[in-house]
């Protein structure tokens, strides 16, 4: 399996974005990881996020429902990456507090650009994204990320902050 493939994979699970960045730029990852797959769902429609409460093993957690279909589909990926013999995991929202920046990721796979609200921009959806990741100990080529900072004079984002 290579990029492309894993890229198609992702369109077809109904993610907007893909991207890859090089694991070693996040030091705590596991050091068997070798690539993390960033991946971006629009969130166009206001019942992605919904809050929702799920109960798993007694414990009450918090979530969306973008950040469940996110979770679903980067499991999914992992399987696949798996199945072809590459270990690979994903990550959850909750892991992501402490083991990776998505935000951060992101723009190292080159999906967007930090904006001036902290929010990743993206050239087609704007901060309407939310996002996913793995990683992986298959090596992917890295993406760039953007050199071309689009987020730079426009403001509304601060002037409609509270």
């Amino acid at each position: 399996m290579d990029k492309e493939d894993l890229r198609a994979e992702a369109r077809a699970l109904g993610f907007d974005l893909f991207g890859v960045a090089p694991a070693g730029e996040f030091p705590a990852l596991p050091a068997w990881a070798r690539s993390v797959v960033v991946v971006g769902m629009a969130a166009l429609d206001p019942a992605l996020d919904m809050e929702l409460y799920v109960e798993e093993g007694g414990e009450r957690r918090w979530s969306k429902w973008a950040y469940e279909r996110l979770s679903a589909g980067t499991a999914r990926l992992a399987l696949l990456l798996a199945g072809e013999g590459h270990r690979a995991r994903p990550v959850t929202y909750e892991d992501s507090l402490a083991a990776i920046d998505l935000k951060e990721a992101a723009v190292r796979a080159g999906l967007g650009v930090r904006g001036l609200n902290t929010l990743v921009i993206t050239r087609r959806y704007g901060p309407r994204v939310r996002l996913g990741a793995l990683f992986t100990a298959l090596a992917l080529d890295p993406d760039r990320p953007l050199v071309d900072y689009y987020c730079v004079s426009c403001t509304l984002c601060l002037a409609a902050c509270p």
